[in-house]
C-alpha cells in the first residue's frame, strides 16, 4: 500500500476499495493499523467515488468503463457491440501495428476505432504479406474509425506509419466490388490416389459439376482422404484494369493453384482466393488446382468394414461411424474476377 500510496501521489489513477487489513499474519495486529491509518488518509470520505490525491486520484465503487468515461480515456481499439472480433496493439519505432480477427465463421463487416490521431491506414495480409492503403476512414479527436470487410476467421494486420487525411467514409472504397469476369462451368478431369490406403478410383473422373466428395455416390469418392488434382481449361478474351483473381469457391480443406503449369500459390482460408494477373494470357489457359482433405473421412469410413478390411488407424480416434463427414474436395463455384483497388 505504501508503493501504491507513492504511484498516487506522482499522479496515477486508482480504482478500487478501501483495504482494510493486511493479507499476511506478519507483524500482526500492528500491520493492520498501519493498513487502516495509511488508507484512511488516501480514502478519506468513503461517500466519494472520486478523490483527489497528490497528483492522482482514487476511484472507488464505479465500474472500469465509468472510470474510463470519467478519465476521458477511449479504448486502445473498439468494436460495435456484438461484434465478434479480437486484436493485439503494438508500437514499433513510432508505428501503430494493429492485429484485428474475426472470431466467427461468417463474413463480418465492422468499423474498428483505434485510438491513433493523423495517420494513413494500411491493410497487411497476414496470410499472403500483401500490403496496401485503405483509402477510406474518419478522424474524430483522438479517435481513427476504419471499415474493415474480414471474411470468416480472417485475421489482418491495420498498420498506420504514414501521415494521412481521411478522404471518404465508404466501405467500398477499402474493399472494392469485385467484377466477374467469367466462371469456369466446363466438366473437370478429376484424379485420385488409388493405392490401398486412399482407395480413390483408379481412374481420372470426370466431375460434370463441382460438388462435395461427402454427397457422391461412389464410397471410394465419398469417404476419400488424401489429394484429388483437377484439371480444366478457361479463356481470358481481353486484359482487366484490375488485378486478376481466380476465386475457388468453397475448398475441404486447402488447394494448391497452377495456371499454365506455373504455381500460383495455395489457399487454406476463406476467401479460398488466389492472384493470377501474372500467370494468365489471353486466350486458353491451363488450370490445374490441387486439393487435400484431413484423414477423417477415411476413418469414418473405414469403421463401416470389418476389422480386417480397414487400412487407416489411430492411437486415439474418437470419431464414430455416426459422425457426419467434413466437407471435402473443391465443391466452388471457381470464377475469375477482377478487383481494382
Amino acid at each position: 500500500l505504501q508503493k501504491i500510496e507513492k504511484l498516487v501521489a506522482d499522479g496515477a489513477v486508482i480504482l478500487g476499495p478501501q483495504p482494510s487489513r493486511s493479507p499476511s499474519m506478519q507483524n500482526y495486529p500492528a500491520a493492520d493499523k498501519q493498513i487502516q491509518d495509511l488508507a484512511g488518509k488516501m480514502w478519506g470520505d468513503l461517500s466519494a467515488k472520486q478523490r483527489n490525491y497528490g497528483k492522482g486520484m482514487i476511484l472507488t465503487d464505479m465500474s472500469m468503463q465509468e472510470a474510463f468515461d470519467l478519465l476521458k480515456l477511449s479504448p486502445d481499439c473498439g468494436f460495435a457491440a456484438g461484434d465478434s472480433l479480437l486484436y493485439a496493439h503494438r508500437t514499433l519505432d513510432g508505428n501503430e501495428i494493429y492485429f484485428v480477427t474475426n472470431q466467427t465463421d461468417k463474413q463480418l463487416q465492422c468499423n474498428p476505432r483505434f485510438r491513433v490521431k493523423g495517420m494513413q491506414p494500411e491493410l497487411w495480409d497476414a496470410v499472403t504479406g500483401k500490403t496496401r492503403t485503405l483509402p477510406a476512414f474518419e478522424q474524430n479527436g483522438e479517435i481513427t474509425s476504419v471499415p474493415l470487410l474480414l471474411e470468416a476467421y480472417e485475421s489482418a494486420f491495420v498498420v498506420f506509419r504514414k501521415p494521412g487525411k481521411p478522404s471518404t467514409s465508404q466501405l467500398a472504397a477499402n474493399y472494392p466490388q469485385p467484377t466477374v469476369i467469367g466462371e469456369i462451368g466446363t466438366p473437370w478431369k478429376v484424379s485420385f490416389e488409388s493405392d490401398e490406403v486412399k482407395r480413390g478410383p483408379a481412374e481420372p473422373v470426370t466431375f460434370e459439376q463441382l460438388s462435395d466428395w461427402t454427397t457422391n455416390n461412389d464410397d471410394r469418392i465419398k469417404y476419400y482422404s488424401g489429394t484429388a488434382v483437377y484439371k480444366n481449361t478457361f479463356a481470358v478474351k481481353e486484359q482487366t484494369k484490375g488485378k486478376l483473381y481466380l476465386d475457388l469457391g468453397k475448398v475441404g480443406v486447402s488447394a494448391k493453384v497452377k495456371v499454365n503449369d506455373r504455381y500460383v500459390g495455395g489457399v487454406w482460408t476463406a476467401p479460398y482466393r488466389v492472384d493470377i494477373t501474372e500467370f494468365v494470357k489471353q486466350g486458353d489457359n491451363q488450370l490445374e488446382i490441387e486439393v487435400v482433405n484431413t484423414w477423417v473421412n477415411r476413418l469414418i469410413g473405414d469403421m463401416r468394414l470389418p476389422e480386417k478390411d480397414r487400412r487407416t488407424w489411430s492411437h486415439v480416434n474418437t470419431w464414430k461411424v455416426t459422425d457426419p463427414l467434413l466437407p471435402s474436395g473443391l465443391a466452388g463455384p471457381v470464377k475469375l474476377l477482377s478487383i481494382e483497388y
